[in-house]
């Protein structure tokens, strides 16, 4: 049962990591609030990593690390050029 559980927190982790990309990417404030570390930094919605001081000054809007946002672009690109709707 409890393989069953982690499925679906892992499922509903992946549909909020896209709707907050979704909705940064469309210029929009993420409805989600961001999540702070305990020195009050701000994690990372994919790794669960503090995002760096140099990330959220290039980036203020910031929910994913670089390593993470630089993944999640890559399989964006992979997707798109598979999707038979692509142009």
């Amino acid at each position: 049962m409890a393989d069953v559980i982690d499925q679906a927190n892992d499922l509903a982790d992946s549909e909020r990591s896209a709707l907050v990309r979704l909705q940064v990417a469309r210029g929009q404030q993420p409805r989600v609030p961001p999540q702070h570390a305990t020195d009050g930094r701000r994690i990372c919605i994919d790794c669960g990593e503090p995002i760096s001081h140099q990330r959220l000054a290039a980036v203020p809007n910031a929910v994913a690390c670089t390593d993470c946002e630089a993944a999640a672009e890559h399989r964006d690109r992979h997707h798109r050029r598979r999707s038979p709707w692509a142009p």
